[in-house]
């Protein structure tokens, strides 16, 4: 049987009543006295059972109480094919006994001979009996007649992506009360512009099969399935049961992306910002999830979304892979599963989904993260091995290799460039909201390694916005300058790591006409006396060191020229002065220090840097000896 309940007003989780187990029996339940809903005014709770036999007779017992002394009556109306009403007292002085005088303790209302309404309900409506409040506490349905039940449909199951040309599948239990063999199910399709709305029948091909596959016109709607159980024998239809909405419906061209993992993936809706930082893609990513928190790839595989410890979501992995109608899949491992301890069982449940997604077309992605913070960040190179170790393990059986998605080694880099340019105010634990979970800048840089792991594409310019770790969707800007460095980092590091599946775009530029040694203030040229006291004097006893000389120089922004000199500390105390002066020509030449011009000293070294695509191209440094 079914039981569906709508239209109460609340619920109490707080009540104290005590049953009298002589007087109620089965319905003598504690917990039914604790939690019980309550109706006021005119709203109406009502309770449906389906999926019952017409022809049986039925008996429908109610209890309701609250500890109180103002009087409150319920009105419990019974309906199948007729109906028939039962006012029960569930509060008043001295309607109990102690320990609760005020309580219903041990009056019931009982409706019998109830016929269910010729397609197998009975409903059960609870008002105020005109005081103020309603309650029902407890319902007992029996059966008075021996009666073929009807077959039922269990564990119902819609699958796959909602994209153009995706194949959706149903799965469910036959189940039948009596042992009736199962008939023929039937199936039929419906689509709706919106989940609340009532469906339209989808005719066609799609009339009786358990799978449909979506089509142009069915782009922007819902759709759903309803599955109709037929026994071979005894009572034969059963009630029709219908999967959730599955929509809106997305073009064919998107890119479907099927995450399992845990918190790491789930706190900062790693797939949610892959969808915002995708938007304006050609193909932006259309996610599909099961996640639970603290819970290995074992537990995945296993369980599926089925009630288990912690918060758990989306649908199960195993059915939705297996429709073909994802493009990624992406595996997150416990945050201790790369231990070695732990390794054989990650090992072993990383290559189930492997063999599961490469039979199906999908591209396997292992999400290889961080380690917690009183982990040392050396430990990235480990966790970095033990996920390259997997990877090709688990690649050796299949058509297309699983590759690494390194937000692991991206949170190092960027952690490592803490304290310096845009970055200069954060440190290691910015990118943490405690002990191992990233905060919303942690969830950042996961994002973006994604992005740039799965579109194959610099994330340098996408949107400056990431979402709170604390898993309600709330959006947290960035500083764009902050943001900008941040994405640079991730990008070098994704387009460089091994097996990433990235490589990145040689960038060819003319080369750029040959900068004389030296450019003077005069047609003299530069006096050497000068050179050897503001940078020394080199062993051949004639020319400044060239070391010290203004020179290229690796800066920590690769997009960056970076040019870096030294100064003797005696030429600076005897007031030896060092202008920079930028010229885009060799011609004209000014002092003023360009836009984004970065000048650091570290004790008597210089360092000045600019981006490439300044028109700045030229440096020299303007000595002028007292």
């Amino acid at each position: 049987m079914s039981l569906s309940v709508s239209g109460f007003q609340g619920v109490n989780t707080n009540g104290t009543t005590n049953p009298d187990l002589s007087e109620l029996g089965v319905l003598a339940v504690s917990s039914a006295t604790q939690d019980s809903f309550y109706v006021d005014l005119n709203n109406v709770l009502t309770v449906t059972l389906g999926n019952l036999p017409p022809t049986g007779l039925f008996r429908i017992t109610l209890f309701g109480s609250r500890d109180i002394s103002e009087p409150r009556s319920t009105r419990y109306d019974v309906t199948g094919l007729t109906t028939e009403t039962a006012v029960l007292a569930t509060s008043g002085t001295g309607i109990g006994i102690a320990p609760r005088p005020d309580a219903n303790r041990a009056g019931s209302v009982v409706v019998n001979n109830i016929v269910p309404s010729a397609d197998g309900k009975i409903r059960i409506e609870v008002r105020r009996n005109g005081l103020s409040f309603g309650y029902l506490g407890a319902l007992r349905c029996e059966i008075l007649t021996p009666v073929n039940f009807p077959p039922s449909v269990s564990n119902l199951l819609l699958t796959g992506s909602s994209r153009v040309g995706s194949t959706l599948r149903t799965a469910s239990t036959f189940v039948d009360p009596d042992g009736d063999a199962e008939s023929q199910t039937r199936f039929v399709w419906e689509r709706a512009s919106s989940p609340g709305n009532t469906g339209t029948v989808i005719p066609g091909p799609a009339g009786g099969a358990s799978t449909f596959t979506l089509r142009p016109e069915d782009q922007g709607a819902y759709v759903r399935c309803g599955v109709t159980p037929e026994a071979s024998s005894g009572f034969l239809v059963g009630q029709t049961q219908y999967t959730p909405w599955l929509g809106p419906i997305k073009a064919a061209g998107v890119l479907t992306t099927y995450h399992i993992g845990n918190s790491f993936t789930r706190w900062t809706s790693i797939p949610q910002q892959l969808a915002n930082l995708s938007v304006a893609e050609p193909n932006p990513a259309l996610f599909g999830v099961q996640l639970s928190d603290g819970q290995s790839l074992q537990y995945h595989w296993d369980t599926g979304t089925r009630t288990g410890p912690g918060p758990m979501m989306g649908s199960r992995s195993r059915e939705e892979i297996s429709t073909g109608s994802w493009d990624v899949l992406v595996l997150q491992p416990f945050s201790q599963e790369w231990q070695s301890w732990s390794m054989p069982g990650f090992t072993d449940y990383a290559r189930r989904y492997y063999q599961l997604a490469d039979a199906a077309g999908t591209q396997v992605y292992l999400y290889a993260y961080w380690p917690w913070q009183t982990q040392t960040l050396s430990t990235q190179t480990a966790i970095n091995a033990a996920f390259e170790q997997v990877r090709s393990t688990i690649s050796q059986s299949g058509s297309k290799p699983a590759l690494i998605i390194p937000s692991g080694q991206a949170l190092k880099a960027v952690i490592d460039a803490c304290g310096t340019g845009a970055l200069l105010g954060y440190n290691r634990s910015s990118f943490y909201v405690d002990e191992r979970h990233p905060s919303a800048l942690g969830g950042y840089v996961s994002a973006l390694a994604h992005y740039a792991t799965i579109y194959k594409k610099s994330p340098v310019g996408l949107p400056a916005r990431t979402l709170a770790s604390d898993t309600s969707g709330a959006q947290v800007m960035l500083p764009s300058n902050v943001a900008t460095r941040i994405q640079q980092i991730v990008w070098g590091v994704v387009s460089t790591y091994p097996n990433s599946g990235v490589v990145a775009p040689v960038e060819i530029l003319p080369p750029p006409p040959p900068p004389p040694v030296f450019v003077t203030h005069s047609s003299s040229g530069p006096d050497p006396g000068t050179l050897a006291f503001a940078f020394g004097l080199g062993t051949d006893g004639l020319t400044p060191i060239p070391g010290n000389l203004p020179h290229c120089a690796e800066g920590p922004n690769p997009q960056d020229i970076c040019i870096e000199y030294t100064i003797r500390p005696e030429a600076e105390a005897a007031g030896v002065t060092w202008t920079p002066e930028w010229s885009a020509d060799l011609r004209q030449w000014t002092a003023a220090r360009p836009e984004s011009t970065t000048i650091v000293r570290t004790g008597n070294t210089v360092r000045v840097s600019w981006p490439k695509t300044s028109e700045w191209r030229f440096l020299r440094i303007y000595v002028v000896r007292p």
